[in-house]
């Protein structure tokens, strides 16, 4: 992904950034497949427990997956809600007036994007582009139940940032970024879980000098 990032910068070859494009495309396919459900969470009790005695009010996410497992998880045991829930530049609360919604208890902050996450032109400003999320029951099966909210009216396809040394975000995820270091800076405990930071996510990584 990397070689293809710098080839198609170097060149401007439009086949080469469609390529790129098509690519996401297919991630995102296949990530959407990933999600939580009711059924799931009845069926998991551990996940049931992890949920529920592991996130607290307050509690920021980091996620560089694209998956939406986690979030719907969340939202299936009331700690997720389209406001606020993806942080403050990703906000679907205006699409959902006839759903009050609070302010979600937990953000998760997806900052290599989402499989329910879609870049589409303004409406009124088809040459610039921004970045919004789904409100899909698939993806949140408590607070979207019987609903599917679109984003750029047909016109937008999936994003999320592949595998690459180069990483040029939106505006949206570079602020999702910046709330994600400054929610680490903040944060009285700092649990990890799982693998650890890729080498092309250098930029999340603490930097100290040699002794």
């Amino acid at each position: 992904m990397t070689r293809l990032d710098v080839d198609g910068a170097l060149s401007q070859d439009q086949d080469l950034n469609e390529l790129r494009q098509r690519i996401e495309g297919e991630l995102a396919d296949y990530f959407n497949s990933f999600c939580a459900s009711e059924d799931l969470m009845a069926q998991s009790q551990w996940l049931t427990h992890l949920i529920d005695g592991t996130f607290s009010p307050g509690d920021v996410a980091i996620s560089l997956n694209y998956d939406c497992v986690l979030e719907g998880a969340l939202d299936c045991r009331g700690k997720w809600s389209p406001n606020g829930g993806y942080g403050s530049s990703l906000d679907n609360t205006w699409m959902c007036n006839d759903r009050p919604s609070t302010k979600s208890p937990v953000t998760v902050l997806k900052i290599h994007g989402s499989a329910s996450f879609i870049i589409a032109p303004y409406a009124d400003k088809p040459t610039a582009k921004a970045v919004n999320f789904v409100f899909d029951e698939g993806i949140f099966p408590r607070s979207a139940k019987n609903t599917h909210i679109g984003y750029g009216a047909g016109t937008g396809r999936s994003y999320l940032i592949a595998p690459s040394y180069v990483k040029i975000p939106t505006v949206e995820i570079s602020y999702l970024m910046l709330d994600a270091l400054i929610a680490t800076a903040q944060a009285k405990n700092l649990v990890i879980i799982g693998t650890a930071l890729r080498p092309e996510d250098g930029f999340l990584t603490p930097w100290t000098e040699d002794p």
